[in-house]
């Protein structure tokens, strides 16, 4: 793998969907993201939010880069306007400025999947093809995750795929 890029969401992934606050982080999210950096992943937030030129007080992009740096996480671009990190493929969409937003990662995590999303353990599981090391996850926090992570393994072991019928 050349390129360890990871092309994040936000709402719904990284924190519970409470836009346009920021929600209670997702069970393991902060943990997985930082051991991800640890071991040389760079972190790309990928997500719709964006400041608004002429309310100060929406500034949903800067909240969400915020929460990044105030966990502990550092982000290595934005798929905002005028990054400087953005990565570019051959498949773009463009912006009203005449700038992509899309850009390149090795994953993509994102809530808007089929079958929706996976949980941070069994992403840092097909990331690095191991178990993560709770380490410092302890109490009461380490049960309410595993509690939610067993219960999102059920929702998802519940999702059947419907086969197209031919006629």
């Amino acid at each position: 793998m050349g390129n360890k890029v990871l092309a994040v969401d936000f709402d719904g992934t990284c924190v519970e969907h409470q836009f346009p606050d920021i929600g209670p982080p997702m069970p393991y999210a902060i943990p997985v993201m930082q051991e991800l950096v640890r071991r040389g992943w760079k972190i790309v937030l990928w997500t719709c939010r964006e400041d608004h030129e002429f309310l100060i007080s929406k500034k949903y992009l800067t909240m969400a880069k915020r929460w990044f740096e105030d966990n502990g996480i550092p982000l290595h671009g934005c798929n905002e306007f005028d990054s400087p990190d953005m990565y570019y493929s051959g498949w773009t969409t463009y912006s009203g400025r005449g700038q992509p937003r899309k850009l390149w990662a090795e994953y993509y995590i994102d809530d808007a999947i089929p079958g929706g999303f996976q949980g941070w353990l069994n992403i840092f599981r097909l990331i690095e093809g191991e178990e993560f090391k709770e380490g410092e996850i302890r109490g009461a926090q380490m049960r309410k995750d595993l509690a939610f992570e067993a219960d999102l393994q059920k929702k998802i072991q519940s999702v059947r795929f419907v086969e197209d019928k031919e006629d």
